[in-house]
């Protein structure tokens, strides 16, 4: 059944625990719910007999629950030691972001600081240049003819 093999991807993914249920097993309900059938379908004759679905799907069931780290304790313990990491990841993620945004400060600053040097030294060449206006200048550097 196609049910049965998402319930197992969905065990894999999340550490041997099935993640729709309090204690992390599988019944039979889940996995006809899953499937989109109704209690009723294990009723038939034809599936209530041996090697019919029925069996079928206990047995799976049976097995994949075996296969589970079931229990409320142990599915809560999971369940907080995926929040513990959630949160280390946040607060680290929260720190970087700080970090970031100090080193952008700190840029802003150094930027505002050179455009005051760019714009002192810009009117100093203009009033060099002012100065010089009418001047005769002669280059040091002459180039041999």
């Amino acid at each position: 059944m196609k049910a049965m093999k998402e319930i197992e991807r969905q065990i894999e993914q999340n550490q041997g625990t099935y993640p729709f249920t309090k204690d992390g097993r599988v019944s039979v309900q889940e996995v006809l719910r899953r499937a989109g059938m109704s209690a009723a379908v294990l009723e038939k004759p034809h599936h209530k007999k041996r090697g019919g679905l029925n069996e079928i799907v206990t047995e799976w069931s049976n097995g994949i629950n075996r296969k589970v780290s079931g229990g409320v304790k142990i599915v809560r313990r999971m369940i907080f030691e995926q929040v513990d990491e959630a949160n280390l990841r946040l607060k680290a993620f929260r720190q970087a972001w700080v970090e970031a945004e100090l080193e952008y400060i700190e840029a802003q600053d150094l930027i505002a600081k050179s455009e005051k040097v760019v714009s002192a030294l810009e009117d100093e060449v203009r009033r060099l240049k002012e100065g010089l206006e009418g001047a005769q200048i002669v280059s040091l550097n002459r180039q041999a003819p």
